[in-house]
């Protein structure tokens, strides 16, 4: 989930009161609450639950356009990209390695994500990679 904080502001730069009208591109990706918070999927009729799943279960994933409109000014787009929670995550040498290495050789290694052990489902990204001891190996 998300926020979208909005304003109106009239010619002076001051705040006025509006109501604002949240709008999707694709409402099966993204949907907003009234209050600008976003749904990864499909709120609730009374908007306290998102449901991030389609309807055979699966994780929502894709992008959405929202903007929000009030008084008959529309805003600029923005994207919003919905992806499935990352639940697990493995990292494996891109080439066979021995459990030992001497000192100034180098492994390339890759990392994969995972949502509940069922593949990919579009939640790859970029990694920041990190030693867990310094002293060891570094990046």
């Amino acid at each position: 989930m998300g926020q979208i904080s909005v304003a109106a502001q009239n010619a002076a730069n001051a705040n006025v009161n509006a109501v604002f009208t949240f709008n999707s591109s694709n409402t099966k990706i993204a949907t907003i609450a009234p209050s600008g918070l976003i749904c990864g999927g499909v709120w609730d009729s009374l908007f306290i639950v998102c449901n991030g799943n389609d309807s055979l279960g699966n994780p929502v994933a894709g992008n959405a356009t929202v903007t929000v409109s009030a008084q008959g000014v529309t805003s600029g787009p923005i994207t919003v990209s919905v992806h499935p929670s990352v639940t697990s995550i493995t990292v494996d040498p891109i080439t066979p390695s021995t459990a030992c290495s001497s000192v100034d050789l180098t492994h390339q290694f890759t990392a994969h994500a995972f949502h509940n052990a069922n593949g990919h489902h579009g939640v790859d990204r970029d990694f920041t990679w990190a030693p867990t001891d310094g002293s060891v190996v570094s990046h």
